[in-house]
Formats: C-alpha cells, sequence, structure tokens
C-alpha cells in the first residue's frame, strides 16, 4: 500500500524555498513535490513544469531507508534535499546536465539511492497522440 509521507504544508514550504532559490533560472515555470512511501522504499518526485507543460521535467529518486539510520521521513527529506543539489549544478551547467531515464543506482553522503529523470513536452505529446487518434493510418512511425 502507497502512503504520502510529508503534509501537503511541508511540501509547499519546501517548494516555495526551491523557487526562491533558483528564482533567476526557472522562467516561469515551476516546481512540485510529491513523497510516498510503500512496504519498504522512499519515494520523490520533484516535478519543474511550465503551466503549459511544453518543458515537464520530473525527477525522482527512491531508497530502502536503514530505519536503524533514518527515519522514511528523513529519508524523503534527503532525496529532495540531493534534487536540489541536482538542480542547483543543471541550471548552473545552462540545462544541459541529464539524469539517465532509467532508474541508476548512486551515492551521496554513504547514502545509497536511485535516481532518473526524462525532460518531456507533454504539450506536444498530447498532440501527437491527438493526430493519431484522428487519423489511424498515420502509425507513430511516420511522425
Amino acid at each position: 500500500m502507497t502512503q504520502n509521507l510529508l503534509s501537503r504544508e511541508i511540501l509547499n514550504n519546501l517548494e516555495n524555498l526551491l523557487e526562491k532559490k533558483h528564482a533567476i533560472f526557472i522562467n516561469q515555470r515551476s516546481f512540485s513535490i510529491s513523497t510516498t512511501t510503500d512496504s519498504d522504499k522512499v519515494k520523490v518526485q520533484v516535478l519543474l513544469q511550465s503551466e503549459d507543460q511544453a518543458f515537464y521535467y520530473p525527477v525522482e529518486a527512491r531508497m530502502t531507508p536503514d530505519l536503524d539510520e533514518m527515519t522514511a521521513n528523513e529519508s524523503a527529506l534527503f532525496l529532495i534535499d540531493y534534487i536540489d543539489l541536482y538542480f542547483e549544478q543543471f541550471f548552473e551547467e545552462g540545462e544541459e546536465l541529464f539524469l539517465p531515464i532509467d532508474w541508476a543506482k548512486h551515492n551521496y553522503d554513504a547514502i545509497d539511492f536511485e535516481i532518473r529523470g526524462q525532460i518531456r513536452n507533454k504539450k506536444v505529446e498530447e498532440l501527437a497522440d491527438k493526430i493519431l487518434e484522428t487519423n489511424p493510418k498515420i502509425s507513430s512511425e511516420q511522425i
């Protein structure tokens, strides 16, 4: 069973902090954060997106916390902190620093976790889906 970890109030505060910290770079985009846990994994998603979703960048991280070392909530905060550091480097590199699309093992401060991310243009993806729906003779390979 999946459940939310951090309260909406805490997530709103963290989103506001990210937007203030990176204000010079986000260019009418906004951050949103979600945190979940299932039986053993903590998962965090920090999403940077434009209002029209022409820029849609979910960065996801997950880990199995060692509960002797860190609680599930502390694990979520650790992952958010790491993703914040990633976005700092991402902006410093002119938005040319990319994560793997598939889950990749990573270690930071002697803590193991997995991370992935992919920049998408959901606006164009939706338009392509509509074209395929209205023109069934067009295959996705032709687009």
